[in-house]
């Protein structure tokens, strides 16, 4: 996993300048760093835009912005490449841990417009927000955990015939149809090896 400085955030800058905007751009070598930690993914574009500003006064921060992604992933049913498009909101609150069991007031929740339960709550470690860590952890959830192409349908194998009658038998449902015994296949692997 890539640490990137530069997308940091602590929150003394944040008190500071009261409200910072970062935009993040993966360049080509980024975007293949960034695909170690997805599985059958291509990323084509990764763009977020986050606007970091105090939050309970001086105690945490918020995190707000927006995550736009292209990708190209294989289909689980066909393996054929298909495009998927993500457009994920962030809105995200740190607090120290300390801070964090005591519930949000009415005044913050008529400020902001939101309910308690609209916006996901972080501790905040080191007094530092890692907005690269936060896309990637967006990203990975973000994704569909088995893309399927439209229209692609599961085909079951056919089970392969027996070869004696003795197998037929045992390898046969009482309506004749074929049913498929793995340990048998083992075990006639078995018996040929030790035959050599």
């Amino acid at each position: 996993m890539m640490k990137m400085s530069e997308y940091i955030v602590t929150r003394e800058d944040v008190l500071k300048k009261r409200e910072i905007e970062i935009l993040i751009e993966l360049d080509e070598a980024q975007r293949k760093s960034f695909t170690e930690d997805l599985d059958n993914a291509e990323i084509v574009t990764l763009t977020a835009q986050f606007t970091v500003k105090p939050y309970r006064g001086k105690k945490g921060l918020s995190v707000k912005g927006e995550i736009h992604g292209h990708f190209i992933r294989n289909c689980v049913v066909s393996g054929a490449p298909l495009q998927e498009m993500m457009a994920e909101r962030v809105d995200i609150r740190y607090l120290p841990e300390n801070e964090m069991k005591q519930p949000v007031t009415n005044e913050e929740v008529e400020l902001v417009g939101l309910s308690e339960s609209a916006f996901d709550l972080e501790a905040l470690i080191s007094n530092e927000v890692d907005l690269y860590e936060v896309l990637r952890e967006y990203v990975i959830l973000g994704l569909a955990p088995y893309p399927k192409a439209e229209g692609a349908v599961f085909q079951e194998p056919e089970p392969a015939e027996p070869q004696d009658s003795a197998e037929a038998e045992l390898t046969r449902s009482e309506e004749g149809k074929p049913l498929l015994k793995p340990f048998a296949v083992l075990a006639e692997y078995r018996d040929r090896i030790l035959k050599k």
